[in-house]
């Protein structure tokens, strides 16, 4: 049956098409957030673990699961075989659910164990997903439909979590597995329609090179033919990463040090992340529109530049009281995500495509990915054992939050000049 429904839909429209494989690829990532992201909904107030608040030692065990899936990813992902990713999907995903299990069972202080084996599965969930929508004609469009569960997903498994805990009474150790017993039966209905995309056509092939999986000799062979680049691209994604998790991690507390009631935290994360996510959606989407790659990667790359001078723009706004936190959330993560997901669905596919070299998504986006969540446990580190004020006393999130924004802003704006000026060296644009 799935094989005549395959069929079916790669006679199908692109619209209809396109509908369907965003539909899927978005619905299955953001299930996946419900395994992965319920737990920073919760403050864990008074615990402490190692001299370090016990929610930062959850973040950190569960983000080194994370960055060691990263790297085996780099090459499990790039390899991977098509009629293999589906059960990966669903046993990486269990694996993860029962590990929340666990973390219930026991609680303080040893759950951070199992937070520490959540992450190692689910690390490669994104470039399996991905690899479904990748080499496409229609990639940018996938890809951006997709890359809302990125921004959307986190902010509603939140906005489930914070009502089982405070309408319902779960508490703070059992809330991660009963939000991923919310969405368990979504995820199957979601993973069945993935495993009806066809691959890519003919048509899609010419456009944008063939998706093969990659052995050691191409992963060795890519790397040395754009190392300048390849390292470029990952110096702006590390601090782009390390940023971006750190606002989703501890977006409750920022929005606490704002001045907003516990209460109402749920509702302000879902509210704010979704007019972020299809805005971000909506304008990334037409990248797909640029046919020439050349021309959309060094596009991109001025993107990236922008979004950085409008962090900078946003926090002069909300510093001299011209807009208000909520919309200062709102805008400093819409210029954040609007970098984060060109990489993910423009950036990284249109340099494969223009390099002409046997590669895939998958392999530059675990290298990226796996250093980017390295620096995202030095930055937690740093903040909680040398960042203090002139008394000696521990600077909040949102005090951090605001000195981080403005450091993350200009070294991306370095990286990424450093990265257009190989561009225009490399490939002769």
């Amino acid at each position: 049956m799935i094989k005549r429904l395959r069929i079916r839909l790669s006679k199908a429209e692109p619209a209809v098409f396109a509908v369907f494989a965003i539909v899927a690829a978005f619905s299955t990532y953001l299930c996946m957030y419900a395994f992965r992201k319920p737990f920073t909904a919760a403050t864990y107030d008074g615990q402490e673990l190692w001299g370090l608040s016990y929610k930062v030692v959850l973040v950190i065990s569960q983000v080194m699961g994370y960055m060691i899936s990263k790297f085996v990813g780099i090459y499990l992902v790039s390899g991977l075989a098509l009629k293999r990713r589906i059960p990966a999907i669903l046993l990486l995903i269990c694996l993860a659910w029962l590990s929340l299990l666990g973390a219930g069972w026991v609680d303080y202080p040893y759950s951070w164990i199992f937070l520490f084996l959540n992450g190692l599965p689910l690390g490669m969930i994104w470039g399996i997903v991905f690899s479904f929508l990748e080499g496409r004609k229609l990639t940018e469009l996938l890809g951006a439909g997709m890359a809302a569960s990125f921004i959307v997903g986190s902010g509603w498994v939140k906005a489930v979590a914070r009502y089982l805990m405070i309408d319902l009474g779960i508490s703070e150790a059992w809330m991660p597995f009963a939000t991923g017993a919310v969405f368990v039966l979504p995820l199957f209905l979601s993973v069945g329609m993935l495993s009806i995309l066809p691959p890519p056509n003919k048509e899609d092939i010419e456009s944008r090179e063939a998706r093969e999986p990659m052995n050691l000799n191409d992963r060795i062979n890519f790397i040395k033919k754009f190392w300048p680049g390849i390292l470029a691209m990952v110096a702006t994604f590390v601090v782009l990463t390390a940023y971006r998790d750190f606002r989703d991690k501890f977006e409750v507390e920022i929005w606490e040090g704002l001045g907003y009631a516990p209460e109402l935290i749920g509702s302000q994360l879902a509210s704010a992340n979704t007019l972020i996510g299809f805005t971000v959606t909506f304008l990334l989407a037409f990248f797909f529109l640029i046919k020439n790659s050349r021309q959309a990667y060094a596009l991109n790359l001025s993107l990236l530049i922008f979004n950085s001078l409008m962090l900078f723009a946003t926090m002069f706004l909300f510093l001299n009281g011209l807009i208000n936190a909520y919309w200062w959330m709102v805008l400093i993560g819409f210029w954040m995500y609007l970098s984060y997901v060109s990489y993910h669905n423009v950036l990284f596919e249109r340099f494969v495509t223009i390099s002409r070299t046997k590669g895939n998504i998958g392999f530059l986006m675990y290298i990226a990915d796996s250093f980017g969540y390295l620096g995202s446990i030095v930055v937690l580190l740093y903040k909680e054992l040398f960042f203090r004020n002139e008394e000696g006393l521990e600077i909040s999130w949102l005090e951090f939050f605001y000195g981080f924004t403005y450091i993350a802003g200009g070294l991306m704006i370095l990286f990424t000049l450093l990265n257009l000026i190989y561009y225009f060296r490399k490939f002769n644009a």
